[in-house]
């Protein structure tokens, strides 16, 4: 199973879920199937920024690179949450737990979409001068 149509027949059933019914996990998750298959269902994407927005704070860094990632493998420009993600990623606690792949990820994203967060990269500099 796979592919465009199976995408397409789960999401109408994903936009009936409840505001809190899956987990920032879960739903990071599935927006990184969603990317790695490059569908891009707008309802669902943007009921995901949505929900993946209020929740970024919480988020670690696998989560934050691999929804920037998977909104940004769909070209998926949503300011409101790559501002969230930025936020939740200059965390001292959390800029510092960055994994190569992962800084290398939430870089790309912002680029690819074409956001700038001055603050995060300035921080994302650091990062690996810390660790040398």
């Amino acid at each position: 199973v796979g592919g465009e149509p199976f995408f397409s027949a789960v999401a109408p059933h994903l936009l009936k879920r409840q505001h809190g019914e899956f987990s920032p996990q879960c739903l990071t998750t599935i927006a990184w199937a969603f990317g790695t298959a490059k569908v891009h269902i707008h309802s669902l994407f943007t009921s995901f920024a949505r929900e993946l927005a209020a929740v970024a704070p919480t988020m670690a860094t696998q989560g934050i690179a691999n929804t920037a990632w998977a909104f940004a493998r769909v070209r998926r420009q949503e300011a409101v949450l790559f501002r969230a993600l930025a936020d939740a990623a200059c965390r001292d606690h959390i800029i510092t737990a960055f994994k190569p792949q992962e800084l290398s990820n939430v870089v790309w994203a912002f680029a690819t979409v074409g956001l700038q967060s001055p603050q995060l990269f300035a921080r994302l500099a650091d990062v690996p001068l810390a660790r040398c």
